[in-house]
């Protein structure tokens, strides 16, 4: 996914304010395990660091701090959602904790909820997972997608997008021909 650098320390400065200041524009593409039961989803709720030995975020009403998601479903697949994620503020594992909060965690994301990965037998119920069967994906199923910031130097508006790595797009391959 995209994956933000700079080249000086000026600039990085510059982003790091922007990213303060929430003038950077994030999005993300997550495959879900669940069908999302709308089309479009804010999520508010506050976050904070659970601080056990696995450095899990949860919510916390009254300890966490604001949090916010905005969420869209990009396409469903039976009993999977691929869903685009624009985290309006930075927290760790902000999505990750997010999406386990509204019951759709991310395929291969064990450490909130998800499943080991997501498997050919997964897509096709009649099959059975055999010992030797191989994940489509072993990894939680988010991809950053674009990022949209001020050019440091030049102050012009920049987007960087990044295509899916190649587990991410055979999982969605594999989704849609099983759907």
């Amino acid at each position: 996914g995209v994956l933000l650098l700079a080249r000086t320390a000026a600039a990085h400065r510059d982003l790091n304010l922007q990213f303060e200041r929430g003038e950077v524009e994030k999005v993300y593409h997550a495959l879900v395990a669940g069908a999302a039961p709308w089309e479009e989803k804010t999520v508010d709720l506050p976050l904070r660091p659970n601080g056990d030995r696995r450095h899990r975020t949860v919510v916390d009403e009254q300890r966490g701090k604001p949090a916010r998601s905005e969420l869209k479903v990009l396409r469903r697949y039976g009993g999977y959602t691929l869903l685009e994620v624009r985290p309006r503020t930075g927290r760790t594992h902000q999505i990750r904790a997010h999406l386990r909060a509204v019951g759709l965690p991310l395929v291969g994301d064990e450490l909130y909820g998800g499943t080991a990965g997501l498997y050919p037998s997964d897509l096709t119920p009649r099959l059975r997972r055999g010992e030797d069967e191989q994940p489509l994906i072993a990894r939680p199923a988010l991809h950053a997608r674009s990022t949209g910031f001020l050019h440091p130097a030049s102050g012009e508006r920049v987007r960087v997008e990044a295509p899916y790595a190649e587990d991410f797009s055979a999982t969605l391959a594999a989704c849609s021909l099983h759907n």
